[in-house]
């Protein structure tokens, strides 16, 4: 079990981002930090040896994140994005790759329970991000969303656009509060909206608050006035 200064770090991270300079993860296993554990959460790593997960610990590459009941856990990686993963959840960090702006991939699996995934879009030449829930493929675009697995898998978005896939199957959600329940045989269901009320429901249950981005504004075309008169028995406008 090791303590980092990786809150430290991720600022530097973005500073130098800022500055057009270079950061390169790849030659690190170090990825990034719980930044809040509670409960029991615990870490297997990938010579199977199992540490009890503490605010400010590492997480490294090969990770297996596991919470028992009543417990949550927060990682958040060196781009700034983070994972919140709910009781009873299973989380592999399988694959992070940070090259300053030229690429990030990531490669993560859900093995049970649930988690949010938020992040913002970077100016990446090469953006390859996913998250496998089961056999289900998410392939992530600057994007906030929610994934449950159970009988059946539920992915929620709240922000951004992701693409989900499963055997020779697809969907691809792209409007604030879209969900689309799907079976392990790839089999999706109709995609609809949640009101925000629901969503802010469902951080309720997962425990922790969910953050809402700021509704789209609406763009209001102003009225304009037409003169408009009789000739003869037409009404002529304009």
């Amino acid at each position: 079990m090791r303590k980092s200064m990786f809150a430290g770090a991720v600022l530097a991270v973005a500073l130098v981002l800022t500055t057009g300079g270079g950061f390169d993860l790849r030659a690190s296993e170090t990825i990034g930090a719980f930044t809040t554990v509670l409960g029991d959460v615990q870490v297997r790593n990938n010579k199977a040896q199992r540490m009890a997960a503490e605010t400010g610990m590492d997480v490294e590459i090969g990770h297996m994140i596991k919470t028992r009941d009543a417990s949550v856990a927060e990682i958040r990686l060196a781009d700034e994005s983070l994972f919140r993963v709910a009781a009873n959840s299973s989380l592999v960090m399988d694959e992070f790759v940070l090259d300053s702006n030229a690429s990030r991939s990531m490669t993560t699996r859900l093995l049970r329970g649930a988690m949010q995934y938020a992040s913002k879009p970077g100016l990446f030449k090469s953006d390859k991000r996913k998250i496998f829930l089961g056999n289900v493929s998410a392939s992530v675009r600057g994007t906030n969303f929610i994934g449950i697995m159970g009988p059946r898998y539920q992915v929620i978005l709240l922000e951004g656009e992701i693409e989900l896939s499963a055997r020779s199957n697809s969907v691809i959600l792209n409007r604030r509060g879209q969900t689309v329940f799907l079976d392990p045989t790839g089999t999706f269901d109709e995609a609809f909206i949640l009101p925000d009320e629901e969503l802010i429901k469902y951080g309720e249950r997962l425990g922790w608050e969910i953050e809402l981005p700021p509704p789209p504004p609406k763009i209001q075309i102003p009225l304009q006035t037409i003169a408009c008169a009789i000739v003869g028995q037409m009404l002529v406008c304009g």
